[in-house]
């Protein structure tokens, strides 16, 4: 998680890292948590969740539904075993 474009600091994106972890403990889907937390009235915001996978299906459904509270339930990926890298990305929210 991250951004591809534009992020601001300020008073008005203080909460972000909170927001984010209380978003993962409502069992948001961890790329929507993340789009929620970063979104910010005040200012336009651009995030970005990345996922891996050992194929595209794969590296979509991780990025897709991965909660914290299942997040051990995923294997691990590690080196040549990463098949396809899959992001999604928001402008200006």
């Amino acid at each position: 998680m991250g951004s591809h474009d534009t992020v601001y600091d300020g008073t008005t994106t203080n909460e972000v890292g909170e927001d984010f972890a209380d978003n993962m403990q409502h069992s948001a889907i961890l790329s929507l948590a993340w789009r929620d937390a970063v979104s910010d009235a005040y200012s336009d915001e651009d995030a970005t969740i990345i996922a891996t996978g050992v194929n595209q299906a794969n590296c979509e459904t991780r990025r897709g539904l991965m909660r914290w509270q299942d997040f051990g339930n995923y294997p691990f990926i590690r080196d040549n075993s990463i098949g396809w890298v899959c992001w999604q990305a928001w402008d200006n929210l």
